[in-house]
């Protein structure tokens, strides 16, 4: 689908990119930005913090193919039909940064593409819009190894069905229509509310979130990264062939990844 000519006022690629610039940084930090005030130490052995070849390689079969990449150009079959002295490397690199609680700015830094939500509306409007965030592969490899450690932790009731492996809008469906037709064969009345959380990955608070994320246990190692990764993460717009500047960030998670779908489970 050809890119439009126009978005609201912008009417050439340049202004448009920054329109989209503009948009992307204000509701990226909406909230103030505020360092997290409490420190995370090394609190496991080193044993069990350290990445080992296994982990590598089942987080590199995990990852989908035919994926767009970040910024490095990296994509998903660079990494699984290299050389397995790729592997060892990769270990001892998430090792390190596992211990000393510090990412690069590559595995930071995030491209957000807009695109349309729906066709048949007004695709010369910003608000037909959403973000989807392109990151590193390696960045994506990180998050499997945090989320094979922790997803133990962060169950969710099972009445929830959405954001969870396994579920889905239509298991959600089928239960909502039982109920109903429950109460009509009991002449009941009954209420329903549905709630519609406006841009709900974009606007979370990740200093609620990583307070929900220590009371679940989440190991101190593994906070401290993840605050260190959401502190100083930077994103940039795509607009056909043109990127903009890097901006800060200040809330919001990445909707689409497996770790941020755990994220927003446990924060709503």
């Amino acid at each position: 689908m050809p890119l439009p000519s126009s978005i609201d006022d912008a009417n050439c690629p340049n202004d448009i990119l920054q329109l989209w610039e503009g948009h992307f940084q204000n509701i990226y930090n909406c909230i103030p930005k505020q360092c997290h005030s409490q420190s995370f130490s090394l609190d496991s052995e080193y044993c069990n913090v350290k990445v080992n070849n296994s982990e590598i390689c089942d987080a590199i079969k995990s990852l989908e193919n035919n994926k767009s990449c970040g910024l490095d150009g990296i994509y998903t079959e660079h990494l699984k039909y290299a050389s397995n002295r790729l592997i060892p490397l990769l270990s001892l690199c998430f090792s390190g940064l596992l211990v000393h609680g510090i990412l690069p700015d590559s595995l930071m830094s995030v491209v957000l593409v807009p695109i349309v939500k729906n066709k048949c509306g007004n695709i010369n409007s910003k608000d037909n819009y959403r973000p989807i965030a392109l990151a590193s592969i390696v960045s994506k490899l990180m998050e499997r190894i945090i989320l094979n450690r922790i997803e133990h932790l962060l169950t969710t009731n099972a009445n929830q069905f959405g954001f969870k492996k396994g579920h889905g809008t239509d298991q959600c469906i089928y239960v909502l229509k039982e109920v109903i037709q429950l109460y009509q064969s009991l002449n009941t009345c009954m209420s329903i509310c549905f709630l519609d959380a406006s841009k709900a990955f974009d606007r979370v608070n990740h200093q609620l979130l990583f307070k929900k994320l220590e009371h679940r246990g989440v190991p101190g190692y593994i906070l401290r990264i993840l605050v260190f990764w959401y502190e100083n993460q930077t994103m940039h717009v795509r607009w056909g062939n043109l990127i903009s500047d890097a901006f800060q960030v200040s809330n919001g998670v990445r909707q689409g990844y497996s770790l941020t779908l755990l994220f927003q489970c446990i924060y709503r």
